[in-house]
């Protein structure tokens, strides 16, 4: 499937994530712990909801309340098998949004996307998004 620079626009979620291009050891180890049990996009979605408080893990998945209204049934299962009768302490999504921000902005200009576009969408500075990708190209093997 061919990504359309406008769709990348309209949607910027519509631009693929992938852990490879995460640099996990940037995040703080708790949130790499999450990634390592139930992947990358559950771990979006519960520090979402419920990042910078503590959140209870349940060792019978069936008693997860909150786990199951945010998560689907194979992550709250192996979430409740690895740390389940402890309470966690979630960091605040904030560097792993920022990542997957970072990556979908590289994304949107190596689509062919201007910057000043992708500035509009992210609410940034043209001058933020140039840094952001030049910073990219340099992490670029």
């Amino acid at each position: 499937m061919q990504l359309d620079p406008s769709d990348a626009v309209r949607r910027p979620r519509a631009i693929a994530l992938s852990l490879d291009a995460l640099d996990v050891s940037r995040l703080p180890q708790q949130v790499r712990m999450l990634i390592g049990h139930i992947g990358l996009d559950q771990t979006h979605a519960l520090l979402s909801a419920c990042g910078g408080r503590p959140l209870y893990i349940p060792n019978d998945p069936d008693r997860a309340g909150v786990l199951s209204r945010l998560l689907d049934r194979a992550s709250v299962a192996a979430l409740c098998a690895a740390e389940g009768g402890h309470a966690l302490d979630l960091p605040k999504v904030d560097k792993l949004a920022r990542q997957v921000r970072d990556i979908r902005i590289r994304a949107a200009s190596a689509a062919g996307l201007p910057h000043t576009e992708i500035a509009r969408v992210y609410r940034l500075t043209r001058r933020q998004v140039a840094r952001i990708v030049r910073a990219g190209d340099r992490n670029e093997p």
